[in-house]
């Protein structure tokens, strides 16, 4: 047994000897009784359990066992309180408050003796039966106790009807019940322990300060531990926090059971445990973890977190880290001083028992027979009562303590005291004692006490660890919590390596991803990420509204951002400057024909057809520009067109000049025909005909294609939207670049057909690397185009028309500008004349 445990055995034994003597230690006899002008009662359980009450046949004496050193030590409290008052001259002078204390046995049963003498009135030993009871003057003004809920139940509706105030405490289990704030079932029941409404706040506080939400619950099988754990359940799934596994200590506390409930535990892979239970089944329960070696954070409620009992078994530091809640530890003072005196008579005491052991029929000698056994191991002890001082012992009764007070303050305004003395001539009745109760609001020490609407007090928690097998404090206080949870992790020792324990059943997803439940728990889960064009909202990825868009695994969707091609990027910066060179080039030339126009050269290639090509070449050059800027629908509907005009020019007069050098070398049948007429006489007329047939193709694709104001109300697809004209319906586009295509085929077979002359100046050859550049630009382009990002399709079409007009100016004019500027010998009617010796005559190539 533990050192407090025979201290308790040893006090029980002094004062009874004092206050009722020894006579019969059953439960009918008073455990403390002073006579006072207005009585309290008190409840206490001494003992923790009745005598099999099974096998009573008879309404006799009731005997207890299991010594219950907690419940002496309210007892003690109680009884210095009294003293205490009586001796002070301030707060009721000249009133002298007593008391008659009662072990109730923790039993329903036997409590219910101790409360018939309560109401029986005034110093008579009957109960009266009356229809009236408003001026019925009860044997007692106030109760103190009883300390478990069931006990509260049973006599709280008796005590209710004559409004006794009820001031009770919590000893162990149930007396924090948030059953007990209703006041519709009790009344006039006061308390000096908060609910465990808060206290389960505060834990889930907790566990959301440690982001814990994978966690086991153990509660006691009576009902502090039932309330406990459905308070606690409730509270958990409010706040997204998962209970693995929820269980309750059997009554039984039998060893099977128990293991399983460690092993259910164990297997659902949590590293936090909330145990709910009183101190008498926490201890028996973490007696079983110790054995299965069952390592964790345990958060303790008040029930046991002070419990001195369970911190001296062996090796407990080894079940773990140990974060309990607590009222707030407080002292009374000469308390110590007062157990110490009594202490001093352990002689007497020792001598009295060893007398006691020549009567062996006293069996009901109880006290003495406890002491008998453990007065020699605690002869030593008379002089370290500090140290075996229990902290749980030492906050229950520092609760009776206080309750006492709040009954002589409310007596101090009911009587009316003064310093001096308080008017004591008239009847005073518990209902009306039960106003001033509810009202009280008074310092003691330093601290201030008053009651809610609901009868709680104005405390709050502390949050605790367990120093165990360390120098010192066996605790360490490291926070509070009143409404708000106050903690300093630091102050915290982790088992194991020491690092702060992670319990979870799935990590947190990242930003932008859905949370998929696996099973029943909402905190096991799989983690999708949101596709693109949704946002997520913890649990599914909801659609953009129209207008906006996101990128995969958003939380939000947003306008887009538009972009096309500027004129200061530097991509469009080079493609103009080289524009710009062809352009000059063009001019150059055009000036270098204009100057050699009567050379053979310059009218042996074409005369006035040089110029339309240049031209035409120079427009192409220059259509880049409609791809740059802001696209609206009228630079839309002359992008493509102005490209496929300009080249059909180009690719008509290639074709005119190729069918004639075809007709002059190969077709000299030919020369009288009409298409010999179209190729020379009406050369201008073939070449509107052949580029009026390109027009009105682009008028059918600018018809058919999209305006680009129409694409503002399309669907958005993308954050990031590169503006450009849309190149739908690809059939026309198809139609008119075709077109095109077939121009540059029909050209380049006729100067594949056409006769080569042997060193001498070759025509054709000009026009057939012309058409083979212009062929391959545009046969890289398709697919380059194809495949290209939006922001770089215009570009890849830009750099083609650069890249064909560069190459038909090379192999075009480049063989003649050389000739004009560095072979003049070679531009002479008898070098050409040479040339065309066996073909048709000069005036028919011009």
């Amino acid at each position: 047994m533990s050192p407090f445990t025979i201290l308790s055995i040893v006090m029980v034994a002094i004062l009874q000897m004092s206050a009722a003597g020894l006579e019969n230690a059953n439960i009918n006899d008073e455990v403390f009784i002073l006579p006072g002008e207005y009585m309290l009662g008190g409840l206490f359980a001494i003992h923790n359990q009745a005598n099999i009450l099974s096998t009573r046949s008879r309404p006799d004496l009731i005997t207890c066992k299991r010594f219950n050193p907690y419940g002496l030590s309210c007892a003690l409290a109680m009884k210095f309180a009294v003293n205490e008052i009586n001796s002070a001259s301030s707060l009721l002078p000249g009133v002298q408050l007593g008391y008659e204390i009662y072990d109730t046995c923790m039993d329903p049963v036997v409590i219910l003796n101790s409360v018939m003498r309560f109401l029986r009135q005034g110093n008579d030993s009957d109960i009266h039966v009356l229809c009236n009871y408003t001026e019925y003057q009860t044997h007692v003004m106030a109760v103190i106790g009883p300390s478990t809920i069931e006990m509260i139940s049973t006599i709280g509706k008796l005590l209710s009807f004559f409004h006794i105030p009820q001031s009770w405490f919590q000893i162990s289990h149930s007396a924090s019940s948030e059953k007990l704030s209703d006041r519709t079932i009790f009344p006039s029941l006061l308390r000096m322990m908060p609910s465990d409404r808060g206290q389960v706040q505060g834990m889930i506080q907790l566990m959301k300060e440690f982001q814990w939400n994978w966690i086991a619950a153990v509660g006691g099988s009576d009902e502090y531990g039932k309330q406990g754990l459905q308070q606690l359940s409730r509270q958990a799934a409010q706040n997204g926090i998962c209970i693995a596994h929820m269980s309750h200590i059997p009554e039984d506390s039998s060893s099977r059971a128990i293991q399983q409930i460690i092993d259910r535990i164990r297997n659902a892979k949590v590293n936090i445990t909330v145990l709910f239970a009183s101190h008498y089944q926490a201890s028996t329960f973490l007696t079983y973890v110790l054995s299965a070696e069952l390592e964790m954070v345990w958060i303790a409620s008040a029930g046991w977190s002070l419990a001195g009992g369970i911190q001296q078994i062996p090796g407990i530091e080894n079940i773990g880290t140990v974060i309990g809640f607590s009222v707030k530890i407080n002292t009374i003072p000469g308390f110590e001083t007062y157990v110490k005196k009594m202490l001093s008579l352990l002689k007497e005491v020792r001598q009295y028992s060893l007398e006691s052991n020549a009567n062996k029929a006293r069996k009901e000698d109880w006290i003495l027979s406890e002491m008998q056994e453990f007065h020699t191991s605690c002869a030593s002890c008379r002089d370290n009562i500090s140290m075996m001082w229990d902290p749980l012992m030492n906050q229950l009764a520092f609760n009776v303590y206080i309750a006492v007070y709040c009954v002589a303050h409310a007596l101090h305004h009911v009587l009316h005291c003064s310093n001096t003395k308080c008017e004591k001539g008239f009847n005073l009745y518990p209902w009306q004692l039960l106003k001033e109760v509810k009202k009280v609001n008074f310092t003691h020490n330093n601290a201030s006490f008053f009651f809610d609407e609901n009868g709680n007090p104005n405390a709050g928690y502390e949050i605790l660890t367990w120093t165990t097998g360390k120098k010192g404090a066996p605790v360490t206080v490291i926070g509070e919590y009143k409404d708000k949870l106050v903690i300093t992790k630091s102050l915290i020792k982790w088992h194991g390596k020491g690092k702060e324990p992670q319990s979870t059943c799935s990590k947190e997803c990242l930003t932008g991803q859905v949370k998929i439940i696996k099973g029943f728990h909402f905190c096991c889960f799989d983690c999708d990420t949101c596709p693109e064009g949704t946002m997520a909202n913890i649990t599914d990825c909801i659609q953009c509204p129209s207008g906006q868009w996101s990128e995969p695994g958003s939380m939000t969707c947003r306008p887009p951002i538009f972009s096309f091609l500027y004129w200061d990027q530097n991509t469009v910066r080079i493609l103009l400057a080289i524009m710009a060179v062809l352009v000059l080039l063009i001019c150059l030339i055009c000036w270098l024909f204009i100057s050699h126009w009567h050379t053979p050269v310059v009218q042996a290639s074409g005369g006035h057809l040089n110029f339309l090509m240049l031209v035409s070449l120079a427009a192409l050059s220059c259509s880049i520009c409609f791809f740059i800027g802001e696209p609206t629908d009228l630079l839309c509907q002359l992008q493509q067109p102005s490209v496929a005009i300009t080249v059909a020019t180009c690719l008509a007069t290639f074709l005119v000049k190729s069918l004639r050098i075809l007709m002059a070398i190969d077709l000299k049948s030919l020369s009288q025909t009409r298409l010999h007429w179209l190729l020379n006489k009406g050369v201008g007329l073939s070449i509107i005909c052949l580029v009026l047939l390109q027009v009105l193709l682009s008028v059918l694709y600018v018809k058919t294609i999209k305006m680009f104001s129409e694409q503002a109300n399309m669907p958005i697809k993308s954050l990031n939207i590169f503006l450009r004209c849309t190149i739908d319906p690809l059939l026309a586009l198809g139609f008119m670049f075709g077109y095109n295509g077939f121009l540059v085929l029909c050209s380049f077979i006729c100067t594949l057909l056409s006769e080569k002359p042997s060193r001498q100046y070759n025509m054709a050859r000009d026009i057939t690397f012309a058409m083979l550049t212009f062929i391959f630009s545009w046969i890289i382009c398709i697919p380059t185009h194809a495949g290209a990002a939006q922001e770089h399709k215009s570009l890849v079409q830009m750099s083609v028309i650069l890249f064909s007009c560069f190459g038909i100016l090379v192999a075009t004019y480049f063989p003649k500008c050389y000739i004009l500027m560095f072979k003049q010998e070679l531009n002479t009617s008898e070098y050409f004349k040479a040339y065309i010796t066996k073909n048709p005559s000069k005036n028919e190539l011009q």
